[in-house]
């Protein structure tokens, strides 16, 4: 009898050992939330601020100005991102769909008894996906060219050539052949070049809007700073004019005309000097104080 209530436990803790421990569905639901939702908004909120920056940078490296002096913050960088990621996203949805319209007539064409079009559209697209992969590493390569490619569209070039040529090896292939290699050339292709020209059409797009107000100040605000100490501006545009407010006998303030505005960031005024002699404009960071006050005159 001892024996067996020793076998009969020994077999119970062996039992109790080898069961699975059991999962928490709560904990299991909230990983999935995580995986799912959170994980890919931090990456689409890390790549807008990333092209928030390259924009950014653009403009005020256009003047000689660090951003890093601004102190913007991730906000301030995903305003900025807005129209540069929609211009990306919307060029490449078009390819996307020019290609879902390629795979559709493959497919079309495969159903007919007659394989003389399907191997004609096979080797159409082949040789399409062909040129358009040579224009759109003609747009990245760095050399001096007769003609130039714009980054998205050479982008765009790259990532239906990619697209294309999938599409040709998923018909031409047997049926018991993987499609996932096509599949992951066409995506790891497509979020590469996407991404290297937005990259490229943020900086471009920044320098574009600096080079339009270094040509156009005029068309920027006005401001006037009134303040109750000198302030060196340094700025050959800025005129000071010292006066005494009514109502006081011995307090002076000082009013500063001639100042256009750039931007105003992070309580930071960002001013050009409009009589600016300079092969660019010459911009005045001013942090914000209790000491003064700025007036924007619009146009």
């Amino acid at each position: 009898m001892s024996r067996g209530r020793v076998a009969g436990r020994t077999g119970a803790a062996a039992q109790s050992r080898a069961a699975p421990p059991v999962s928490d569905p709560a904990s299991t639901q909230a990983f999935t939330i995580i995986t799912s939702v959170v994980a890919p908004l931090f990456l689409i909120i890390a790549l807008l601020t990333y092209f928030g920056w390259i924009r950014t940078g653009a403009i005020y490296g256009y003047f000689g100005i660090d951003q890093a002096v601004l102190n913007l913050s991730i906000q301030d960088y995903l305003i900025r991102s807005g129209g540069v990621i929609f211009k990306s996203a919307a060029i490449a949805g078009l390819f996307a769909t020019a290609a879902f319209a390629a795979d559709a007539l493959v497919t079309r064409v495969s159903k007919s008894p007659t394989k003389v079009y399907l191997k004609a559209t096979q080797w159409a697209l082949s040789t399409v996906g062909i040129v358009l992969f040579i224009a759109g590493s003609w747009s990245a390569v760095e050399i001096q060219k007769p003609f130039e490619i714009a980054p998205l569209f050479g982008a765009g070039f790259l990532a239906a050539s990619a697209a294309l040529i999938a599409i040709s090896i998923k018909h031409w292939t047997a049926e018991s052949t993987s499609k996932l290699g096509p599949a992951i050339l066409v995506l790891v292709t497509l979020l590469l070049a996407t991404f290297w020209a937005t990259s490229i059409y943020a900086s471009e797009s920044g320098t574009a809007v600096a080079a339009q107000i270094d040509k156009n100040p005029n068309l920027r605000p006005s401001v006037t700073v009134l303040s109750d100490k000198p302030l060196d501006f340094g700025m050959e545009g800025a005129t000071e004019t010292s006066y005494r407010p009514k109502g006081t006998t011995n307090a002076r303030r000082y009013r500063y005309d001639g100042l256009r505005l750039f931007s105003y960031a992070n309580e930071r005024w960002i001013l050009i000097d409009r009589n600016c002699s300079h092969a660019h404009l010459h911009l005045q960071i001013l942090q914000d104080s209790d000491s003064f006050s700025v007036v924007v005159s619009p146009n």
